[in-house]
């Protein structure tokens, strides 16, 4: 089976690696320098592309957009399309596209789900089910509750959890490097 996100340039992969590893140690949601909680978590969704490997067939056409999708309540603004303007995976643009509903949700490889859709959880799962769309979202226990990533703030600082049962059974492959940084569910 062939894989979405496998190669990338060796700069882009060194600036990941660096900003993973930062984030390893915890990065402050907020700090002096005016790095807002959500500069860092768009910075993750961002990272994400470049740590998770998409089977080709996620995607519909060749050359088709790496879609990260917002649904409900957006917490970016502006920041998460300033975070991956011009940037790409495999060569593939990445695009934004924000969602204020489930019927609304198109094809995506990326869904952030927004704190106002905590209580459709149970409606959103069964829409995604077998589908290579890796979910994140930043509630409380997202990853244990069914979702794939769950970006969580503690202390000033902003962590991530993974859960590996949730990401194989949707086809998604994690970097070995985004494992040993982040805590791991679902063994």
């Amino acid at each position: 089976m062939a894989f979405l996100g496998g190669h990338r340039h060796c700069s882009s992969v060194m600036f990941c690696l660096l900003i993973a590893l930062l984030l390893a140690c915890g990065v402050p949601a907020a700090s002096a320098q005016a790095v807002s909680e959500i500069e860092v978590k768009a910075a993750f969704l961002f990272n994400l592309t470049q740590f998770v490997a998409w089977p080709v067939a996620s995607l519909p056409r060749n050359q088709a957009p790496f879609v990260i999708g917002i649904l409900g309540e957006d917490p970016f603004g502006d920041v998460l399309d300033q975070t991956v303007q011009g940037e790409a995976v495999e060569g593939r643009k990445i695009v934004v596209e924000r969602y204020t509903n489930l019927a609304a949700i198109k094809d995506c490889q990326i869904l952030f789900i927004g704190r106002s859709e905590e209580r459709h959880l149970d409606q959103i799962w069964p829409l995604l089910k077998d589908k290579p769309v890796l979910t994140v979202a930043d509630m409380p226990q997202f990853a244990k509750r069914g979702g794939t990533v769950n970006l969580i703030t503690e202390h000033s600082k902003v962590r991530i959890a993974v859960n590996v049962s949730n990401a194989q059974a949707n086809q998604l492959i994690f970097s070995s490097n985004l494992l040993r940084v982040a805590e791991v569910i679902g063994r």
